[in-house]
């Protein structure tokens, strides 16, 4: 589910929806906790491994490569350029990047509880 709020941008008097979180954000040692009450790990154990996910992600992408974890989502990267485009295909370099993110498509909750079919 999306939370937003509506928010009217000044330069066009149009409405938009923009995203808000709700509440502090959660803590490692919150999500370790979960983790290891609806599983046989131990929160330390737990702890541990997210303590260390974030080094493995980074290094995975900054190979170029996606992240794909069952059962949580895909993390990859993507670009925004400074131009709208260039003429050629040569002209194309690093440098019209002028921002990257990470991008997080969680994986639906639907697929998940859906019966397998034979």
């Amino acid at each position: 589910m999306a939370f937003f709020k509506r928010v009217q941008k000044k330069v066009n008097d149009l409405w938009y929806p923009q995203s808000v979180t709700w509440g502090k954000a959660v803590t490692t040692r919150e999500v370790a906790d979960e983790l290891s009450f609806i599983s046989t790990v131990t929160r330390g154990d737990t702890y541990a491994v997210m303590e260390n996910l974030g080094r493995v992600l980074s290094n995975f992408m900054g190979q170029g490569r996606t992240v794909k974890i069952d059962g949580i989502g895909t993390f990859y990267y993507t670009a925004t350029s400074t131009k709208r485009g260039v003429p050629t295909a040569e002209e194309v370099s690093a440098s019209l990047i002028n921002g990257v993110r990470v991008r997080f498509l969680p994986l639906s909750l639907i697929h998940i509880s859906e019966p397998t079919r034979h």
